[in-house]
């Protein structure tokens, strides 16, 4: 039978100097008959976030003083978030910002627009750039993590280009990627990167979204995509997965007709 597993408490000053606490309500009405004995683990440092600072929040949080104080000299740029169901999430800390960051496939995932709509996360630090993370809802009862994000965004084609004019400039200021495959730009970081394939050749893309997160965008390596695969206006560049991850892609060009004159 499925259970869920943790709840989140907020202890009273009474209960922080005994050795007895009241479990929430609507977690014990629904599962006091099948409660053990438990010893919940002590794995490392942990902190709780309920505050989500800006109108549209997707990103990023930002450790608490005591955390930061202590553990910040040893968190690597590159991080991962494990998720309840084994799931990893790549993002990174910024060190002069004191920020994780890489959040937002964690509420792709979830399904939700933004972080104000979880009501708390609940980081635990395990060393080596891992953090596992809890989610709770507004009973602190803790949402499970089912969805796998690679059935999520598995679906033929991952996404397409259409190239325009402003692809084929000597200068080119960067190659849009429709909204309408938010499904796998939302997984990918500020700034990122993926290798797509075509026969024997291989290409890497670097993106960047810009920072309302509305448009993801190819910069460099574009110009020699381009070339190399002698690409025109109206073409399609249609890029397929490759394996179970965000970062290698197959790609195929569906060229346009062209009537000659």
């Amino acid at each position: 039978m499925a259970c869920v597993s943790k709840f989140m408490k907020l202890l009273t000053p009474e209960e922080c100097v005994s050795n007895e606490m009241v479990l929430p309500d609507e977690f014990f009405e629904k599962y006091a008959h099948h409660i053990p004995i438990v010893l919940y683990p002590y794995d490392g440092w942990s902190f709780v976030n309920d505050h989500f600072p800006g109108r549209n929040p997707v990103d990023k949080v930002v450790p608490p003083f005591y955390f930061i104080d202590n553990i910040a000299a040893m968190i690597p740029n590159r991080v991962e978030y494990v998720l309840s169901d084994g799931q990893r999430i790549v993002g990174s800390y910024c060190h002069s910002e004191c920020e994780l960051t890489g959040l937002a496939s964690l509420c792709h995932i979830l399904g939700v627009p933004n972080l104000k709509a979880l009501n708390l996360l609940v980081f635990s630090y395990e060393g080596g750039g891992t953090f596992k993370i809890a989610v709770f809802d507004k009973s602190m009862l803790e949402i499970p993590v089912h969805v796998n994000v690679h059935q999520n965004v598995s679906n033929s084609p991952a996404f397409r280009i259409l190239v325009q004019q402003s692809h084929m400039l000597e200068y080119c200021h960067g190659v849009g990627i429709s909204k309408d495959f938010r499904n796998v730009t939302d997984l990918w970081l500020t700034q990122d990167s993926f290798t797509t394939y075509s026969d024997n050749r291989c290409w890497r893309l670097e993106i960047k979204k810009r920072r309302d997160w509305t448009r993801t965008e190819i910069h460099g390596g574009w110009i020699q995509f381009r070339d190399d695969m002698q690409l025109g206006i109206g073409d399609v560049c249609v890029f397929q997965f490759k394996n179970d991850t965000l970062h290698n892609f197959n790609v195929r060009v569906i060229k346009k007709i062209r009537i000659a004159s």
